[in-house]
């Protein structure tokens, strides 16, 4: 029974780490070290640390750029799959974007050559914008296949 007892009171009193252990969480190590190696030489300082990665951050383009080989090769060399080079994307008109364009018009009392007011058509702009981009998806769509049947 004393026996039971002791290992019973032992195993309660190390429960925790028992099962960090198991599960491989320990509380020896928070992951982060104080100290790195920066140009050859163990640094502990925060300053010198953050200047350190700062300069290495600042500079790794240039030098990885500098060691990239110049090549002659056309892009698709590179590609697992065949890319078709007649193959081009819209991205469909949104509303969004006829928003953001109508948005951008300067606000002049000029009509165009339609007799539109930029004025106008600011102010009807949350009615026009979703039906604009639709007529303007369908005629980009009908040209572009137009223009591509020659």
């Amino acid at each position: 029974m004393a026996n039971e007892s002791y290992y019973k009171q032992l195993l309660e009193q190390y429960r925790n780490n028992i099962i960090n252990t198991l599960i491989c969480k320990t509380r020896e190590t928070n992951g982060i070290t104080d100290t790195f190696v920066i140009n050859g030489h163990k640094e502990t300082c925060p300053d010198t640390i953050s200047n350190g990665f700062c300069k290495y951050f600042t500079n790794v383009s240039k030098i990885l750029g500098e060691n990239i080989p110049d090549s002659n090769n056309y892009f698709t060399e590179y590609m697992n799959t065949n890319v078709n080079i007649n193959y081009i994307y819209l991205t469909p008109t949104s509303s969004e974007t006829t928003l953001k364009i109508i948005n951008s018009i300067k606000g002049e009392k000029s009509s165009e050559h339609y007799g539109t007011n930029s004025i106008v058509l600011r102010k009807i702009k949350p009615s026009v914008c979703v039906p604009l981009a639709a007529i303007i998806r369908k005629y980009l769509e009908r040209e572009v296949r137009n223009i591509l049947k020659f």
